[in-house]
């Protein structure tokens, strides 16, 4: 049996080597994640259980500031890792039928400016994604971190 949705499995573990010897036993997931501070680990990580997911997030000190998770379905990603959700691909994949998608702003928010930081905003975008035949195969909203512009002194 597979747990599907909002799920994660926290395991302990003694040090990175045991850990890369726990990855394949789950047998793949559609995302892995790994917060970390020091690139080397990222690197290792990232290499040792790649092919165990349809992908991996990467998140360290910098790039946490501004990371909405693990994002949004790209065609040519492959879901699940090896042989996991049918080898499906994100949104029929690159080489299936046409689709088109419509992006529109729905709302603009500002954010509190950090003292000494760099304005920011939260953009929500409606996604609308059609197929070929023009029915709509996936409706949904998109949140960006952005930087703001500042008004003219």
């Amino acid at each position: 049996m597979e747990a599907f949705g909002p799920v994660n499995t926290v395991m302990p573990y003694y040090n990175l080597d045991e850990a890369l010897e726990l990855a394949p036993k789950g047998r793949g997931s559609l995302v892995g994640s790994l917060f970390t501070r020091d690139d080397a680990v990222a690197r290792e990580v990232a290499l040792g259980v790649a092919s165990y997911h349809g992908r991996l997030l990467l998140i360290n000190r910098i790039s946490a500031k501004e990371s909405t998770g693990h994002g949004s379905p790209l065609p040519p990603l492959v879901n699940g890792g090896p042989g996991r959700a049918d080898g499906g691909e994100e949104l029929g994949g690159i080489r299936s039928d046409t689709i088109h998608v419509r992006l529109t702003c729905k709302e603009k928010t500002r954010r509190a400016t950090p003292e000494g930081g760099i304005p920011q905003g939260v953009e929500a975008w409606s996604v609308d994604v059609r197929n070929q035949e023009d029915a709509t195969v996936a409706a949904y909203t998109i949140l960006t971190l952005v930087k703001r512009r500042l008004a003219a002194d």
